[in-house]
């Protein structure tokens, strides 16, 4: 049998080829992890210098620099003159808290949300 250099080369690429044109989609989908090989949709990078905290069933990335966002909720849908307050606080010799309020506090409020921070200490914590 015989077989043109010309045939014997591109036959040879093409064979070459072929796996990594195959494999390419599957290693972008996939990370390497200390369990083996995941889908690259359930690995999430953590910024330097921060941590993960377990709450309740779920897991809150906490910057290096202690930056806490809030998520605004829509008004509540019935207002009677109620006040709502949502906070994270760091917990030690007092408490810093910025608090978002929605409703009439002492630090002023009404029909909207606000944030405001407070400081806690002693038989107040």
């Amino acid at each position: 049998m015989r077989i043109s250099i010309q045939s014997f080369s591109a036959g040879t690429l093409l064979g070459l080829l072929a796996p990594s044109c195959i494999a390419a989609p599957v290693i972008d989908m996939v990370a390497v992890s200390g369990r083996g090989y995941r889908p690259k949709s359930n690995v999430h990078e953590i910024p330097a210098g921060a941590h993960l905290a377990h709450v309740d069933n779920g897991l809150h990335l906490i910057a290096a620099n202690g930056t806490i966002l809030h998520a605004v909720p829509p008004a509540p849908a019935t207002y009677h003159g109620q006040t709502v307050y949502l906070f994270n606080a760091i917990n030690g010799e007092g408490v810093v808290q910025s608090v978002l309020a929605y409703g009439p506090t002492p630090a002023g409020g009404g029909e909207l949300w606000f944030v405001a921070s407070w400081y806690l200490w002693d038989d107040f914590i």
